[in-house]
Order: C-alpha cells, then sequence, then structure tokens
C-alpha cells in the first residue's frame, strides 16, 4: 500500500486505518489529522476497496486504488479533503452531496480565497462548498474535494504517515522468527519494553522483504519476473500487560492491530506508567515455512528499555520422551497401559 511506500521513501511512521472498523471515531480522527495536518506532521493517502465496473464508472473511483490526499479545509461546516488521482488519465469523482444546504455565499466573491467560481443561470447550481470548489476549473485533471461522509463510505482505508521528529526516543529490536519447524508450532517471538516515564508509546513491527531468487537463477529468468518478493501472509501485533514475561497462550489483551498483509503494522499504547513493563507479541497468519526477519521498533518521547520478554518460571526442566510401537500401551483399561511414557 501508499503507506509503504512512504516509509520506504521518506522514513516515516505508517498507520493504516480501517475506514469500515467500529473501533473508528470519525470526530476524533478528523481532529487529530486535521490538526496534525496543519502542523505538516502527517501524509495521507486513501484507498479503495473491490468495485464493479458499474459502480467505478458511476463514481468516478477506481477499484482497489491508492489516491492522495494534497489538503484538509474546514468551510461551511463541511469538513473537506482535496484528492488526487496519481494516474495522469484517472477520473474524477462525480458525486454530490444532495442533502447539504446551498450556500448563501455571493457567487462574485472569491469563496474565503478557496474558489473562484460564479454561477449563472444557465447552469445546475451546486449545494454546498464542496462542489463549489469542484467547479473551480483551475483543478488539475483527477484532482477534486470530497468531504469526510463520502470518504467513509467509498474508501476502504486511509493511511497516514508520521513525522518520526514528533518523538524524541526510538529504540530498535531486530529478530529472525523460524517457522520452518512445524513440530514446535508456529511459536512467536516475544519482545518486552518498560517505559521509564508515563507516555504513550508507538510499537512498529516491519518485516523485511527478500527477494526469492536462488542463486543458479539467470538473468534472463530475473528479467521475465519469475522469481518475485514473497508478499503472502498476515501479521499484527498485540500488547499484553504481563509484566515483560513471555504470553503462553494468547489472554487478555490490552491492544490488538489487524492482521495485514503490508510489510508494516503498527499500535500505540496510551498513558504507560513508569517501570510497568508490557510483552509485545508479533502475531502472524499463513506466512510461508521459512525463517522471517523484523525490526521492532518503539517510539516515545523519553527513554524506553526495549528487550526479549522473560521466561515465566524461573526454573525450567526438559525431559525428552517418544510415542513409538513399543511404547504404546494404550488406554488406562489396557494391561499393557503402563508401558506408556510416563512422568511424576
Amino acid at each position: 500500500n501508499s503507506a509503504t511506500d512512504l516509509w520506504v521513501l521518506t522514513g516515516w511512521i505508517p498507520e493504516q486505518v480501517f475506514l469500515q472498523s467500529d473501533d473508528l471515531e470519525p470526530d476524533h480522527f478528523w481532529k487529530r489529522t486535521f490538526d496534525a495536518f496543519n502542523f505538516g506532521d502527517v501524509l495521507i493517502t486513501m484507498g479503495t476497496g473491490k468495485m464493479t465496473a458499474k459502480t467505478e464508472r458511476e463514481l468516478g473511483l477506481a477499484g482497489e486504488h491508492d489516491y492522495a490526499v494534497l489538503d484538509l479545509r474546514e468551510v461551511d461546516g463541511q469538513r473537506l479533503l482535496l484528492v488526487k488521482n496519481p494516474w495522469c488519465e484517472g477520473t474524477s469523482w462525480r458525486g454530490k452531496t444532495k442533502q447539504a444546504p446551498r450556500c448563501d455565499a455571493n457567487p462574485e466573491q472569491d469563496m474565503a480565497g478557496l474558489s473562484s467560481t460564479k454561477l449563472n443561470e444557465d447552469t445546475n447550481a451546486v449545494e454546498c462548498s464542496r462542489d463549489l470548489l469542484n467547479d473551480d476549473d483551475q483543478l488539475s485533471p483527477g484532482t477534486f474535494w470530497m468531504d469526510i461522509d463520502n470518504v467513509l463510505q467509498h474508501f476502504e482505508s486511509i493511511y497516514l504517515n508520521w513525522n518520526p521528529g514528533l518523538f524524541a526516543c526510538r529504540q530498535d529490536m531486530h529478530f529472525a522468527w523460524d517457522l520452518r519447524d512445524q513440530s514446535l508450532g508456529r511459536q512467536q517471538h516475544r519482545g518486552q519494553f518498560a517505559s521509564l516515564s508515563k507516555q504513550t508509546i508507538w510499537v512498529l513491527l516491519w518485516r523485511h522483504l527478500r527477494n526469492a531468487i536462488p542463486a543458479g537463477a539467470t538473468d534472463d529468468e530475473i528479467a521475465e519476473g519469475r522469481y518475485t518478493i514473497d508478499l503472502q501472509g498476515h501479521i499484527a501485533l498485540a500488547a499484553y500487560s504481563s509484566q515483560g514475561r513471555r504470553v503462553l497462550l494468547p489472554g487478555k489483551h490490552v491492544v490488538r492491530g489487524w492482521f495485514v498483509d503490508s510489510p508494516q503494522t503498527l499500535i500505540k499504547l496510551s498513558d504507560c506508567k513508569p517501570g510497568v513493563a508490557h510483552t509485545i507479541v508479533p502475531l502472524e497468519q499463513g506466512l510461508a515455512a521459512a525463517e522471517h526477519t523484523f525490526t521492532l521498533s518503539v517510539f516515545g518521547n523519553s527513554p524506553t528499555a526495549l528487550a526479549e520478554a522473560t521466561l515465566r518460571s524461573l526454573y525450567i526442566n526438559t525431559l525428552s520422551a517418544a510415542w513409538t510401537k513399543k511404547t504404546a500401551g494404550g488406554n488406562a483399561h489396557s494391561p499393557t497401559y503402563p508401558i506408556n511414557p510416563q512422568f511424576s
């Protein structure tokens, strides 16, 4: 997605916001994004979901496509986004707000510096500030204003890339996660951190991408695109208040993110108390049975201590045994039951 692209190009922290989530609070989301945008601390892009060809024609939007957001404004009570289709021949959104009250602005005026559009009797009167802005001839092709309500209706995700300069401190942990040994199960690598002061902590997990190109591949095979980067699988992050100890079974989490197919996923922990450790658990679904490498990054405005999660028990004793034809004694009603492996 576009947040990954901007993370690679700029190093700004990627966040994916699912607009159809029940947890989304539109008013709170708009305020924090609008304020950060005006301070120059966030880059915004948006992505649509799957659409039929008919819906694409009716809306003027492309399905499964990312758009750039060039500006945010509040005009006449409307919360507006200036959206840009990066395709040079891309279409523009055709919708209008039918229920919006008609503006009382004088057509001869400049619409508070936003548009010089004039209305006349031969054209259909637009019904709100957004539609007046979209009638501006100075808008470049593929660029249009859209209100936040229609964004929530027609887009699937908003991607935010945050200025890392918002945080004074950062700590990284690099680790490998080997999923090849299925006998051990798909165990989760667990890290833990403790904040040294009360603050909000952002935790970013990013997966390292590798080309699946064997050593003996020829130039022609590579040029044909026979070998590509392995992007299968989904990852997520969860945080637990388990004093920095390993989590044996997924219990009640403090924060848990969505499973995403992008290489990065972000969670935020608010009001972390000084000296209280949290356990961070990367999760996966469908990753290939291979060794994967990751980086866990913690951002905050005061130092944090990031380290491996500790074991829940101080002492561990491991005994090995095998269930074979000679040691399979059957159930408790069988006379050979005592030959089963037993421990005390």
